[in-house]
């Protein structure tokens, strides 16, 4: 509910069709919790894995990627408000 679908910039693939990724690796430590987990699609989510790119959070919730080549992308934390 809280993302409504994947957050990488420009994606609009909807939640069903997304994995929960671990902001903090779980091997490193990162918890299972809401806190540390964001929707990617399938496609954004393998990328976000591949040698040197990172994904960062934001206090407010918004998410960064950070490229092999030092290029910053920035996601969006969610489509607008659950519905009730």
């Amino acid at each position: 509910m809280r993302d409504r679908g994947c957050v990488f910039p420009g994606c609009d693939t909807p939640a069903r069709w997304c994995d929960a990724h671990h902001i903090v690796p779980h091997d490193n430590g990162g918890m299972t919790d809401l806190a540390n987990l964001v929707l990617l699609c399938r496609h954004h989510h393998g990328i976000t894995h591949r040698r040197g790119w990172t994904l960062t959070t934001t206090p407010t919730g918004r998410f960064h990627w950070t490229t092999p080549t030092g290029t910053t992308l920035h996601g969006h934390h969610n489509r607008g408000s659950p519905h009730p």
